[in-house]
């Protein structure tokens, strides 16, 4: 691809030498890959600069344009580069870079003018001027951003440099989750049956009861049987849940190991394999929060099978159910036990049968056309040119590049303890380079002075830390009440007037907020979450009308055009009729937005969905929207380390194959320092965990370039394909050494030109 001209010597000539005069729309032609096009307001020259119609050559260069007439901005997007700059005023931006334009950008009959060096610089095609025909002809060979990404940052974090795999893409570390269920059977006095299948099976109260059939048998050794079908497989398995009105004998503490076990097998279904599909829950039902103590699928063969489910981690966990509708079937259970341990064995140490799960096989077919997509979508060739003093070509160089940082963005959510703990804050050097802020930027907490002071130093100590990328998060999360978690999202005052049904005040509320939050972190951000989890969370919409969303985005954007506007959710998955209702939505009404945030918490095995799945949303946000995605809140707390690792192993490999995506950020990354009890990480004493293995494997062993090394050609050029990133580079020639640091992005040219004095 070439780089757009920053403009002729012949055009700066002409327009130089026009002073103020403007040419009437007709005397200027346009040529766009040698087609002659036309457009009902053609260029013209204005103050000595030629003006071309925005929407016109970008649409005809297969741009995007949004215009959003209250603010007079308009926002042009094509092949991931953005382009913002607002009527009447020479700002404007080119993927958050700030650029000054030579004149305004105007309105002359009702479309958007703007200098032809603007759109040169942005679109990257090759634009020449010719005086005798007044013709602005236009190459166009796909984007460019420029021949170099100018360098944001020097610094070097301490990434890991030891690994136990190869640097092949492929050569990936894969856990054998089948040898969990041979683990021994603690001693039975260690433990206590605190419910049988007898009682089990005794009492039951069935949500969905005509959905399905419950019996009990008893069969030729005298063993109780127990016995359901489900009638059809069911969108939604939560309409039919088969419950015990039984509750183990002694209650439930949250340190206590239980172990749930039965034999069961599949007597009829539609599954092709004759197998069945169940799920058995064992949760808390006092909070409202329905925490889970064992919320597990489990495969149903059709002959019996012996099974293991430890439970534990969660107080007054003593509601017991199963879902059958994940097919039409008959499933039969009998010796059931649910057994505590207490705390005479760890929860790890018990035997667990593991649903097995296709798209987590070493052989998986997606994984393999996600490392192809790899090689393309994430590596480019560099070219290093090496010079003399005198500007003379030198062969026979020697170059070598060693990469450290990533273009791409790993990142974690951040609390001051990140900071306040000298491991945690070396750990976090380590592994990331992207952060956001968990809590503190968030409207209501952010009126607590705490807050607001954890807020500054979350971009403080996270520059210091090596983070160079920053997220806000989040301007509106419209949660009615208090979230699960007992907090305040919206303030109450606020939501007392949402309530009141007062519009007026609710507004003025709404702009108080986005007028102090927006302008106070104004070029330290890379993006925003401007709204959040709205499928569920419609607190002011419900009152003012979707509109709303329009206007967060339109006051986000004028407040703020540095960083990139995110609409993030944390049921794009699950409820996927309703997400994309809603782009199609925002795409409908004009909604001025960047990127989509998919929160991705897998924190059971119910939320491990299948890659080949994920991989058809992601798609479709890219070809139907057109929109970059962020994995903005990855977390996966299930207690088995091995499942853990090799979920989060596949969920990195997904993303990072997916052209649109641009980032994947963990939701913490130590156990007890999050939300979750567990995380992919590391433990409580900081001791790398499987799944934090596996990240360090992939990321800066598999997806890193490494002391890459070329001898330059006759023509001074050494070619190097690596990951795109920023790179040291260094270059020996004739016993002397010039070294410069550089970054090689996607999209530009990548062209260093290196002088060896």
């Amino acid at each position: 691809m070439k780089k757009f001209l920053c403009m002729f010597v012949a055009v700066c000539v002409l327009v130089t030498s026009f002073g103020i005069v403007s040419f009437a729309a007709d005397e200027i032609k346009i040529v766009i890959n040698d087609k002659e096009v036309s457009f009902d307001q053609m260029p013209v020259i204005v103050e000595g600069r030629t003006l071309v119609p925005l929407r016109g050559i970008s649409e005809t260069l297969g741009a995007e344009v949004l215009y959003t007439a209250d603010t007079k901005r308009v926002t042009v997007s094509r092949d991931g580069v953005v382009v913002k700059l607002k009527i009447g005023s020479t700002e404007a931006y080119v993927d958050r870079t700030e650029k000054t334009l030579d004149v305004p950008a105007t309105v002359i009959s009702d479309r958007t003018m703007v200098p032809v060096r603007f759109i040169s610089e942005a679109y990257g095609s090759q634009v020449e001027w010719n005086g005798d025909t007044k013709t602005v002809i236009i190459k166009d060979n796909g984007t460019s951003k420029g021949v170099l990404k100018e360098l944001v940052s020097d610094f070097h974090r301490p990434v890991p440099t030891t690994f136990e795999k190869s640097n092949k893409i492929d050569d990936v570390i894969y856990y054998d989750v089948a040898d969990q269920a041979k683990k021994p059977l603690p001693d039975e006095k260690l433990g206590t049956v605190v419910l049988d299948g007898d009682k089990f099976f005794a009492d039951l109260e069935v949500k969905g009861a005509d959905k399905g059939t419950t019996e009990v048998y008893t069969d030729e050794e005298g063993v109780k049987v127990f016995k359901f079908t489900s009638n059809a497989a069911l969108e939604k398995t939560a309409d039919y849940i088969i419950k015990s009105k039984a509750q183990p004998e002694g209650g439930v503490a949250e340190e206590d190991a239980m172990l749930m076990m039965f034999d069961v097998r599949c007597t009829e279904s539609n599954i092709d394999t004759g197998a069945g599909l169940i799920q058995l829950q064992l949760e808390e039902t006092t909070s409202g929060n329905w925490k889970k103590a064992v919320f597990d699928k489990v495969d149903c063969p059709v002959t019996w099978q012996r099974i293991y489910l430890p439970c534990g981690g969660v107080a007054d966990a003593t509601s017991l159910g199963i879902r059958p509708g994940f097919a039409k079937q008959t499933i039969e259970i009998k010796n059931f036990k649910l057994i505590n341990y207490k705390t005479n064995v760890k929860i790890d140490d018990l035997p667990k049968t593991v649903y097995e799960m296709p798209f987590l096989q070493p052989d998986a077919a997606w994984r393999q056309d996600a490392f192809k997509r790899i090689e393309k979508e994430r590596k480019g060739d560099f070219t290093v040119v090496v010079k003399d003093e005198a500007g003379n070509v030198i062969p026979d160089a020697e170059v070598e590049i060693d990469m450290f940082e990533h273009e791409f963005q790993f990142g974690t959510s951040i609390r001051n303890t990140y900071f306040d703990n000298e491991t945690a804050k070396h750990k976090l050097s380590e592994n990331f380079n992207a952060g956001v802020s968990e809590g503190a930027m968030k409207w209501a907490p952010y009126q607590n002075d705490k807050n607001k002071a954890s807020a500054d130093r979350f971009v403080t100590d996270g520059t210091q830390a090596g983070l160079k990328y920053l997220r806000g998060h989040t301007l509106l999360w419209e949660v009615d009440g208090k979230t699960g978690a007992g907090n305040l999202m919206v303030p109450q005052d606020v939501q007392d007037m949402v309530k009141a049904g007062e519009k007026d005040k609710v507004m003025e509320e709404i702009n108080i907020w986005l007028d102090e939050i927006l302008p106070k972190f104004k070029g330290k951000l890379t993006d925003w979450d401007v709204v959040n989890e709205i499928i569920g969370n419609k607190l002011i919409v419900n009152l003012m009308g979707r509109e709303m969303y329009n206007y967060y985005f339109m006051r986000a954007r004028e407040l703020d055009p540095t960083v990139d506007l995110y609409y993030n959710e944390c049921r794009a998955q699950a409820g996927q009729v309703e997400f994309f209702e809603l782009l199609d939505w925002y795409k409908a009404n004009g909604v001025d937005y960047d990127a989509v945030g998919i929160q991705t918490h897998r924190d059971n095995y119910n939320n491990f969905y299948d890659f080949n799945d994920v991989i058809k949303m992601y798609e479709k946000i890219r070809t139907e929207y057109n929109k970059t995605i962020k994995i903005t809140e990855y977390s996966c707390a299930v207690t088995n380390r091995e499942m853990q690792a090799n979920y989060t192993r596949d969920s990195l490999i997904a993303a990072f194959a997916q052209p649109n995506v641009e980032g994947f950020l963990f939701w913490g990354y130590w156990d007890g320092s999050n939300f979750a009890a567990t995380s992919p990480f590391y433990d409580t004493e900081f001791n790398l965990k499987e799944a934090g293995k596996v990240y360090q494997d992939l990321v800066y062993n598999k997806w890193w370039t490494r002391d890459a090394k070329a001898k330059s050609d006759k023509d001074g050029k050494a070619v190097i394909n690596g990951y795109y990133g920023d790179y040291d580079v260094t270059v020996t020639a004739n016993g002397k050494t010039a070294t410069q640091m550089v970054s090689f992005h996607k999209g530009y040219d990548n062209v260093l030109e290196i002088t060896v004095k």
